[in-house]
């Protein structure tokens, strides 16, 4: 039997402090991928992780694929919650207020 997983599969930080996240979108068959394809979405400073999430999942049905496994979820809130301290929110939106004008 063939199931549809995507799991977080790797996540990085740029040096404004948007955090980006690659999911792995799999089929697996007896516990082996046999097929995997990338999607990826951004986090930056000042935007809630499961509103970003929400996103990326009602995104993913309109794919046919799975919504996101929840396993690595906490990591990712605790890397967001880490990276993004009010210092680094206060000064991306300086930038990108800046660059809008």
């Amino acid at each position: 039997m063939i199931e549809k997983r995507t799991a977080i599969d790797q996540i990085e930080i740029t040096d404004n402090g948007t955090v980006m996240v690659r999911f792995g979108l799999m089929l697996v068959e007896d516990g082996n991928v046999v097929h995997r394809q990338w999607h990826r979405t951004a986090i930056p400073p000042g935007i809630s992780v499961n509103d970003q999430l929400a996103v990326v999942d009602e995104n993913l049905t309109q794919m046919n694929a799975a919504a996101i496994d929840r396993e690595k979820i906490p990591l990712l809130k605790s890397i967001v919650e880490l990276v993004h301290t009010p210092a680094v929110v206060s000064a991306y939106e300086a930038l990108t207020t800046k660059e809008t004008t």
